[in-house]
């Protein structure tokens, strides 16, 4: 018998015979290929769509260097990496009397772009066209909603000057000051230091400052003049800011770069590469660069440091790449990132599977004994085992031939499902955004369906691979067993005979006959028993492996994000308007609109938030050792030659982000006293004993974050290390009751020194997130210190200064009145730079970046959690039948012995909490040994990221299983009263 035809049609007589178990089968293979398309498919889909998302905000651009001349260009345009070289040249500054905003904008800030320039910066003319040449330009749509008298076809005269700022000793100011010249504020960037005496060169989108007593604004002509024609007008492009000094606009050149000039490049890469683009642009950079300059350099920290551990030294800001986009592709500066991208790939094809390699398994594991009969019978008559073995591996190919083309098109049709339950997430996400609120751009983008043939072919490739690999074990042992053991169906007696069983006399002589046959029956049917084993741990291991990972993808994107400090809560949102003061508008234009808004008629309710921020605050003797030592460690990474002495005198260093390193960022929240006395009664906290005392009591939060990103003046002497967190809870050392002094830092203007005001205050105790929870949602980034307005009097007493410096101060509140004079007289005040001080509920009440994505990895796993539900209930359901048919005989004589219903479904209770009871053992087993693995690899990645607990997730999961397998046994053993006990002696078939 050499023709395997034979063997292949006496395995299709089998499968139509066993019609239901075909069916199981063909369903697990059917589902699984559907999960595969959905992972494939849906991951090109979904990363398309953030692609194109972060297009749509900022181009396609990859890499952007900054002023490099010819030579520096061409080795950059030289290199196999690049493929798309375009370039900009800075023209500078002209006047604009056309502005309808002089007093904030009266400038045109003006680039010249070559030809492709224009789409991979997503310039986008609203009106008109593109510039062709240099005499042509477009300019943003911001000057004319702003008033500017300007339209197409007009022509404007330039001369184009650079600006630089000159600030004025205090000598000088004084002088001016005594001639009547008046002091008024100015608005630098953040980052921009400017001291007194200084004369710099202002970046691009330097704010409009008037002159005035403390600086003036010099502009330096740098020779060129043109006569520009209006051709177009553009979106505001995303690089272009509120109160910005100018105007955005754009002419044409020509992609070349004569002998002296300095331009910028604008760069798209080969993605497919394994070089470290930034790493060889910047050693171009670094090339042109003499000894000197290059150690100049890496003494202020411009440097980058290879793999290798070379280090290049190049100007900060140099070189910008386009992070959101490569990340997306695994291809981004963003480490961490790029690991979270092909975690995530990785994960889910695994689980899909893992949960398809079971089911198949057992579906071929628990018909082993049946197989073996008929196949035993060919074997008689000359079938080899070769042929044996393929008769297993016909049938599952013969089930999977059909399952892959309908199961892609359901998968695809799934992913497009899918994506329309994702997309309102993803359109918040990146409506949300606050480069988008404050240019009025709109990132509104929609998504299609990505079909590529490669991803198409892993999914036939990775779906044959699971079925080969679940089928080999069946196929590999029916093809052993010999002729004589097939037929008899003792292929395992030696093994039996060696092992022997327990008798469970106890049992027997106390008469629970249905417990010992039920415990008997699941010590000895093995094959059966291990199925439904296999099932139940299969389906509770990856349905929580699914949980743990989903929620240690959202811990992870809430860590890398530099999210606000506090969300306002119900509290605050609940209202439509909120005038905020940010620190730009002066007090008391603020306190009057606060006092006007408060003494409405048309005002409903009202609610005030205060927050002050402090590089002082709590000391840092008062934290305590864990604290202290997880500072230190973190020091350890930037300077990691360094001494245990040398860390100690870096803990106590002043300056930078935090005045002393160990010292974290610190917000003063302030309540009225009855909010104040509402969240210290929540936390169980009295504070009736502070009512006699000289000091005032304090709460605070008792969660802490540090990061090793944290502190970014390390920069100037340190490698910057990988992001690692540490989560503290209670980082103080005082106990309830204990009187604190604050330290709070503060600035004399005149003698241009920092000092400090001690302040004591008691230390109440500690509130959690569920304590404040209607007011705020606190980032635990910061020490937040929530006082009363008592408390805060009490500081301003020695402090005057408190809370003026660094400031947060809204009032919100709703209005009984469809229009409302109030709210339009509040509508018209804006700050000097024309950002309105009163904003809507749409846009305050925007969630943050981490918890929109957070969202979408839910959804995306709850879909994912379902779609391997349904295989490992196929599977559970399955194995109950297959066990119910192998023990069939077994049923009929304990029927024909008198066993009653009530008896059958005792004993098989006991046999259900027998197999709960092993299936929860090896889940807890195999999911602990897999939150250690994601633990280890997670930290190290990111550093300490704790693991979220899903305690609802555990419940629910637990009672399914244990729900699924009650009513399984129920279905799968209900009927058997009905037959007669002589055909059930006779059944072969199975």
């Amino acid at each position: 018998m050499n023709n395997k035809k034979i063997i292949f049609q006496v395995t299709k007589t089998y499968m139509k015979k066993n019609r239901k178990r075909t069916m199981v089968t063909f369903l697990g293979i059917f589902v699984m290929v559907i999960l595969m398309t959905a992972v494939f498919i849906g991951k090109d889909t979904v990363m398309g769509y953030m692609k194109n998302a972060v297009i749509a905000n900022k181009g396609s651009w990859h890499y952007q260097v900054y002023d490099i001349d010819k030579e520096q260009a061409e080795q950059i345009k030289a290199r196999d990496f690049v493929d798309k070289f375009e370039i900009s040249k800075p023209l500078g500054y002209t006047e604009f009397p056309e502005s309808g905003n002089p007093k904030v904008t009266p400038y045109l800030e003006i680039k010249e772009y070559s030809k492709n320039l224009f789409v991979l910066m997503n310039i986008k003319v609203k009106e008109g066209r593109y510039p062709k040449n240099s005499d042509e330009v477009i300019i943003s749509e911001t000057a004319l909603n702003e008033g500017a008298d300007i339209k197409l076809g007009d022509t404007i005269e330039t001369e184009f000057f650079e600006r630089y700022i000159h600030a004025f000793t205090v000598e000088e100011q004084n002088e001016l000051i005594a001639e009547g010249k008046e002091a008024k504020s100015i608005f630098l960037p953040l980052g921009f230091n400017l001291k007194p005496g200084d004369t710099l060169k202002v970046p691009d989108h330097f704010p409009y400052n008037e002159n005035n007593a403390l600086i003036e604004m010099i502009h330096k002509p740098t020779g060129v003049s043109k006569t520009l024609t209006v051709v177009g007008i553009m979106e505001e492009p995303y690089f272009g800011f509120p109160g910005q000094g100018g105007y955005i606009a754009l002419t044409g050149t020509e992609n070349t770069i004569s002998g002296d000039e300095i331009v910028n490049a604008v760069l798209t890469t080969d993605l497919r590469t394994d070089e470290d683009c930034f790493e060889e642009i910047a050693k171009i950079l670094d090339s042109s660069k003499n000894s000197e300059e290059r150690e100049d350099a890496i003494s202020r920290g411009s440097k980058y440091t290879t793999q290798d551990g070379e280090v290049i030294s190049f100007d900060k800001g140099s070189i910008v790449s386009n992070d959101a986009l490569l990340a997306f592709t695994a291809d981004g500066q963003n480490d961490s990132l790029n690991f979270l991208v092909m975690f995530c790939q990785v994960f889910f094809v695994v689980l899909i599977t893992a949960a398809s390699l079971v089911l198949i398994y057992n579906v071929f594991s628990m018909s082993y004994q049946e197989r073996c009969r008929y196949l035993g019978m060919l074997s008689s008559v000359g079938a080899t085992r070769r042929q044996k073995k393929w008769s297993v591996y016909y049938e599952v190919f013969s089930l999977l031939v059909p399952s892959l083309p309908f199961g892609i098109g359901i998968g695809i049709l799934v992913v497009k499902v899918g994506m329309k339950l994702l997309y309102p997430y993803f359109s918040k996400l990146f409506g949300s955004m606050l480069l988008s609120i404050a240019t009025g751009r709109n990132t509104e983008v929609t998504y299609r369906i990505v079909i590529n043939p490669v991803n198409l072919l892993l999914v036939v490739i990775f779906s044959t691979a699971a079925v080969w690999i679940s089928a080999w074990i069946p196929a590999h042992k029916i093809s052993k067993i010999g002729p004589v053991e097939s037929i008899r169906g003792n292929e395992n007696s030696k093994k039996l005979k060696k092992k022997g069983y327990k008798s469970y006399l106890g049992l027997m002589l106390r008469g629970k006959a249905e417990k010992l046959l039920g415990t008997a029956s699941v010590e000895r049917n093995l094959t059966s028993t291990k199925g439904i084993i296999r099932s139940i741990t299969t389906f509770i291991a990856l349905t929580l492996i699914t949980a743990f990972a989903s929620g240690s993808i959202g811990d992870i994107l809430a860590s890398m994000e530099n999210e606000v400090d506090l969300n306002p809560g119900n509290v605050f949102t609940d209202c439509s308007y909120m005038l905020e003061n940010t620190g730009y508008l002066d007090e008391d234009r603020y306190l009057s609109c606060r006092e006007n808004i408060m003494t409405s008629d048309e005002v409903s309710k009202y609610e005030e938030m205060d927050v002050a921020y402090y590089y002082g605050g709590i000391p840092i003797e008062y934290y305590n050792e864990e604290y202290i030592g997880t500072v230190k460690r973190i020091l350890g990474m930037w300077f990691p030659n360094a001494t245990p002495e040398q860390i100690q005198d870096r803990f106590f260093v002043r300056g930078g982000y935090r005045n002393v390193y160990g010292h974290p960022k610190q917000a003063f929240i302030t309540l009225d006293d009855e909010d104040f006395n509402k969240i210290a009664e929540k936390a169980g906290i009295s504070l009736t004993k502070y009512e006699s005392s000289e000091t005032s009591p304090m709460l605070v939060y008792d969660k802490l974050k540090i990061t090793s990103h944290d502190c970014t003046f390390f920069d100037n002497d340190a490698q910057k290390p990988k992001y690692a967190e540490y989560s503290l809870k209670r980082p103080l050392s005082v106990n309830e009751g204990d009187t604190i002094e604050l330290e709070l830092r503060e600035y004399d203007k005149d003698k241009e020194e920092e000092y400090d005001v001690t302040v004591p205050v008691d230390f109440a105790g500690y509130i959690d997130a569920d304590d404040v929870k209607e007011y705020f949602t606190l980032n635990n980034n910061t020490t937040f210190i929530i006082i009363s307005e008592q408390t805060r009097d009490n500081i301003i007493l020695k402090d005057p200064a408190f809370g003026k410096l660094d400031m947060w101060k809204c009032i919100f509140f709703n209005t009984n009145t469809e229009y409302s004079l109030l709210v339009e007289e509040l509508s018209g005040i804006n700050d000097e730079f024309g950002r309105s001080a009163l904003r809507s509920k749409d846009v305050f009440d925007l969630k943050d970046f981490s918890e929109v994505i957070t969202k979408i990895v839910n959804v995306v796993a709850v879909c994912f959690t379902l779609m391997i539900a349904l295989i490992c209930l196929l599977n559970l359901y399955n194995s109950v039948m297959g066990r119910r048919l192998a023990r069939h005989k077994e049923l009929a004589v304990l029927h024909s012995m008198g066993m009653t219903r009530k008896q059958k479904n005792k004993m098989l209770m006991t046999e259900n909490i027998r197999l709960l009871t092993r299936s929860f053992i090896y889940s807890a087993l195999i999911i602990s040994g897999f939150v250690t693995g994601l633990y280890l690899l997670i930290n190290q990645h990111y550093g300490r990221v704790g693991l979220t607990l899903p305690v609802w997730v555990i419940l629910i999961t637990l009672l399914v299983s244990m729900t699924g397998l009650m009513v399984f046994t129920r279905i799968c053993y209900g009927h058997e009263n009905s037959m007669q006990i002589i055909d059930e002696i006779r059944k072969e078939s199975i």
